[in-house]
């Protein structure tokens, strides 16, 4: 089955000691809003560092798979009018339990917003998925009288479009918690996923110094890997290429 990696980050998060973060959104890979899935919680859990606090992110990329024609793929048609509002009475697009506040603007392909290096015109852009997520952190281990689970109830949902582009992996970066601002989408490769995940995981850092060893082949590497295989899983391109949408 045709797939993207995606791995969420959200650059300040302030955090108590036990608190975690994580991400919920609107497919079943992202649990269906739903934080207490137990089946992908551990995939959808952010995670910090001395060095990177108070950024949290993932460590490894969730494998989204691309649809067949549901509602969350954008065509090739610049007209987002017809495009549903996850909080229109219809009920057309699911919503995180918490739909506060304003909704952001609906964000245009690349090619409407390409400057002089962009697409040239009328060349043709792979269609898109929409994604609708939310950050929550997460209090179980917290001995207080709050909530179990903080939503960012101060904002709509957050959205964003990426390329369907299969075994391309992509970094959606948020500003801040609980704060509304678009997405800044960077496609990256699997060795640099490798490379961020060591400021995010000392002991996985650790274990791989010597990238012989078996660990390198390991459960560590499964994770990271597509679906398919390996070779599928890593962009060819040598660089990262950022988009602001």
């Amino acid at each position: 089955m045709p797939h993207i990696g995606v791995l969420f980050e959200v650059r300040s998060a302030e955090t108590r000691p036990g608190e975690l973060v994580s991400v919920v959104g609107s497919r079943p890979e992202l649990s269906n809003w739903d934080p207490f899935d137990f089946k992908v919680a551990a995939g959808l859990q952010l995670r910090t560092g001395a060095k990177q606090y108070p950024c949290w992110a993932m460590s490894a990329p969730i494998w989204i798979q691309i649809p067949s024609g549901d509602g969350s793929m954008l065509s090739r048609d610049k007209d987002t009018s017809s495009w549903s509002d996850p909080e229109s009475s219809d009920g057309s697009s699911p919503v995180s339990p918490y739909p506060t506040g304003t909704p952001q603007a609906l964000f245009r392909s690349r090619t409407e917003t390409a400057g002089a290096g962009g697409a040239v015109a009328g060349s043709e852009e792979p269609p898109s998925m929409r994604l609708e997520y939310k950050y929550v952190k997460d209090r179980r281990q917290l001995r207080d009288c709050g909530p179990s689970v903080q939503w960012e109830d101060c904002i709509a949902n957050r959205r964003v479009n990426i390329p369907q582009e299969h075994g391309s992996i992509w970094i959606v970066s948020d500003q801040r918690f609980n704060e509304a601002g678009e997405p800044r989408i960077t496609r990256t490769t699997l060795a640099e996923v490798l490379s961020r995940r060591g400021d995010l995981d000392p002991e996985w850092t650790f274990l791989q110094r010597d990238v012989n060893a078996p660990e390198w082949a390991g459960t560590h590497g499964e994770e990271l890997s597509s679906p398919g295989s390996v070779e599928t899983s890593s962009s060819h391109h040598t660089t990262s290429t950022v988009f602001f949408v």
